[in-house]
């Protein structure tokens, strides 16, 4: 998972970072430090991501696709 995959899904709910954070169990500096491209999504975060949500399900990829990622 990319970092800009893993900011598109929160964009994709239309939550905040901080919401995001609390729905996955990390840190909020977390998600901003991933967002921002400052460190990468780690295995255990993917995973964290993955357990919520499913980035490979039709309306994700759809939505990629039109955010050109």
């Amino acid at each position: 998972m990319t970092n800009e995959q893993f900011r598109l899904i929160r964009l994709y709910l239309g939550i905040t970072q901080r919401e995001y954070a609390k729905l996955i169990g990390i840190p909020k500096p977390t998600v901003s430090k991933i967002e921002a491209g400052y460190t990468i999504v780690t295995e255990k975060n993917k995973a964290k991501v993955i357990r919520k949500f499913d980035p490979e399900k039709d309306e994700f990829i759809e939505f990629r696709r039109r955010m050109k990622v």
